[in-house]
């Protein structure tokens, strides 16, 4: 299991969430179950696009989704398999 973030070079001062993209592929050479994949921020709040508000408190934030595939039998991810999913950050200092 490979995971990847795509992250912005820089944030906006002024509170405006940047986009997080992460990427995660199943490596190996067996079908694996879909991941858990827990991802946390430092001095930062997460939340998914559909999401109408930001998870954690002004110092720490949280969130977790299932590595789930495109195609192919649901909660199983197999060899070569690959997706990603985008999440928004926004800084709190």
């Amino acid at each position: 299991m490979e995971i990847n973030l795509i992250t912005p070079t820089g944030f906006r001062r002024d509170g405006r969430p940047a986009p997080l993209i992460v990427e995660y592929e199943n490596t190996g050479n067996v079908d694996i179950p879909a991941p858990l994949i827990e991802l946390t921020a430092t001095n930062a709040r997460l939340r998914l696009p559909d999401d109408a508000y930001f998870t954690g408190d002004f110092t720490k934030s949280a969130i977790q989704f299932l590595g789930i595939a495109q195609e192919g039998p649901a909660g199983v991810l197999r060899p070569g398999q690959r997706n990603q999913i985008k999440l928004y950050l926004s800084p709190t200092s």
